[in-house]
């Protein structure tokens, strides 16, 4: 058994961070890892908590109470939560395009910074995080396009405000300026 509290394994190399900054303030100026953390480094040692950063798990033996790790180690332990997240499906094998981007970490929004500049650029996907990585590269004066397979997006109205009721054909969304 581990001798923390708690040993929280995460596939990313980063401790906790809060998300939502990545598709503005990080693309629009850049990251800054301190302030994104949910807490300070010292506050995980403080609480017995035993980061395993890294390496996702890979599988699940409640007989053994462990975890296996990718790795091949494993976490042992009295009792488990699994507190997992949606993994997102690519339009496209992003790992075959050199200049195609997705967001959905840290290193993730760090990569798309580097790679806003001049020329032109194509978001696909017009949710929430679409647009904003869309407003944030119109923003630093960049020429975008936006598109996106369904017949309606998300998109700021008249009063320049995005907001739930504020929906409307693609077409007729040009509050972004693209």
């Amino acid at each position: 058994m581990t001798s923390t509290a708690a040993s929280p394994w995460e596939e990313e190399a980063h401790r906790p961070y809060t998300r939502q900054p990545l598709s503005k303030e990080v693309l629009q100026h850049g990251s800054d890892r301190p302030a994104l953390a949910l807490q300070e480094d010292s506050w995980y040692a403080d609480n017995d908590i035993n980061m395993v950063l890294g390496q996702p798990g890979t599988g699940l033996d409640t007989g053994a109470h462990s975890v296996k790790l990718a790795d091949g180690s494993s976490l042992d332990s009295d009792g488990r939560v699994l507190a997992t997240w949606l993994v997102h499906r690519p339009l496209l094998r992003l790992d075959q395009l050199s200049n195609a981007h997705r967001l959905r970490t840290l290193d993730d929004a760090e990569r798309l910074e580097r790679t806003l500049v001049a020329g032109r650029h194509l978001v696909v996907g017009t949710g929430f995080v679409g647009l904003e990585v869309a407003a944030s590269a119109r923003s630093r004066g960049l020429d975008i396009t936006v598109v996106d397979g369904s017949r309606r997006c998300l998109w700021a109205g008249p009063s320049g405000r995005s907001s739930g009721s504020d929906t409307g054909p693609c077409t007729s969304a040009p509050a972004w300026g693209c």
